[in-house]
């Protein structure tokens, strides 16, 4: 809990500079792709190409809390309960968000021109993969807390309830995004 709280708080710290690094992406997006896909498709391309973006604006905000990630992981791995679906389910969450924070995005703008190019029939070859990565989708903060809670002493009450705070204000900015996501997709015009 002492590691979830920690990288909670860095991430709440980085949220200013997570939110530049979304409108970076966007003002990027509108200087280099505007409209590439109009009068595209709705179909399962789309829909890829839609949690793209999405996956793609995860990776850019993470890239702010790699260490504090990566710190909380190596914490986390050494960790072991009696309770084997739990152990299981934090190594799990920890291996996730150590993924996400070392992808590589992908490059927004070509991928959409690739597949415009294709006639709309063909995928890039990095979506699928990238985009299968990523879901279901992993939070930051997110412990499995009940199952966690036979195992924790008193004297991390106070931890557990600032911790709770902090995830609400992550989850929030995450809920935010969603307003720049639709910025992006109007930008380009990908129906998803």
């Amino acid at each position: 809990m002492r590691a979830n709280y920690s990288l909670v708080t860095a991430g709440r710290a980085k949220l200013v500079s997570a939110e530049a690094a979304l409108q970076g992406m966007l003002g990027l997006i509108r200087r280099e792709c505007p409209r590439i896909v109009a009068g595209s498709p709705q179909d399962e391309a789309s829909e890829k190409l839609t949690w793209e973006i999405a996956a793609t604006m995860r990776v850019v905000a993470f890239q702010r809390v790699a260490g504090p990630i990566e710190a909380f992981a190596r914490t986390v791995r050494r960790l072991h309960w009696s309770n084997a679906r739990l152990t299981n389910s934090v190594h799990d969450y920890a291996r996730r968000l150590s993924a996400e924070a070392k992808t590589t995005a992908p490059d927004i703008c070509a991928d959409l021109r690739s597949w415009a190019a294709s006639g709309y029939t063909k995928l890039p070859s990095g979506t699928l993969p990238f985009v299968t990565a990523f879901y279901p989708v992993q939070a930051i903060g997110m412990l499995p807390k009940r199952q966690l809670a036979p195992y924790l002493p008193r004297s991390l009450t106070g931890v557990l309830q600032r911790t709770s705070q902090l995830e609400g204000q992550l989850s929030d900015f995450e809920a935010n995004a969603v307003e720049t996501w639709g910025a992006i997709m109007d930008a380009v015009e990908l129906n998803p």
